[in-house]
């Protein structure tokens, strides 16, 4: 589904912003255009006419609005998800360009398919020398451009936000916060303890 397809269906639910996903409200839609979206929406099951939603349709309105009304939300790599409870997620996940697809998950599958993508982490050997340092964003991806594996996450909730990058220098796992911009090392049993943590509603 194209985002000009959500902008649409998000309409006819509130028309409120979708976290992580691009500014709906910049799109300014014209009429002609939200009418021929409406038209492939109907080609594709999820409208019956331009007023009414199939029932495809309204599992796929049902899944958006729970997403949109999640405890927590989760930026990883392509993938947006929606904590709805400790159990169950829905993700958005981003193919390509101008590609979204949404499903409902469940929590300790993600976190087991993440364990596996990342598989970086299980070559980490801690070293007990090292101490967090305060380093800007820009030079510190200089300096660890050349690392073994990372991935950059994000987390919010109506409470909180963080941003973070979890990687692999030289065999040591290193978590850096972009908003405090500490860079502080990390244990392979921290790593995983803060992937399951992030996806929890504490």
């Amino acid at each position: 589904m194209t985002i000009q397809e959500i902008f649409v269906l998000n309409n006819a639910i509130d028309g409120k912003e979708i976290c992580f996903m691009p500014e709906l409200s910049g799109l300014n839609m014209p009429q002609p255009l939200f009418d021929t979206v409406k038209d492939l929406l109907i080609k594709q099951g999820i409208l019956r006419n331009h007023n009414e939603f199939t029932e495809e349709g309204m599992n796929f309105a049902e899944m958006l609005l729970s997403y949109k009304e999640a405890k927590k939300f989760i930026k990883i790599l392509s993938l947006s998800i929606g904590i709805i409870s400790n159990e169950k997620a829905i993700i958005i996940n981003q193919v390509g360009e101008n590609n979204y697809y949404l499903s409902l998950i469940d929590i300790k599958e993600i976190a087991d398919q993440f364990l596996e993508v990342f598989d970086f982490l299980g070559n980490a050997k801690n070293s007990e020398t090292l101490s967090e340092i305060k380093i800007r964003p820009r030079k510190m991806e200089k300096e660890y451009a050349n690392n073994e594996g990372s991935f950059r996450f994000e987390t919010k909730n109506n409470i909180m936000s963080s941003d973070d990058m979890c990687f692999l220098q030289q065999k040591q796992l290193y978590i850096y916060d972009y908003k405090k911009h500490v860079l502080s090392p990390m244990s392979y049993r921290d790593a995983i303890s803060l992937i399951r943590e992030r996806l929890t509603i504490l």
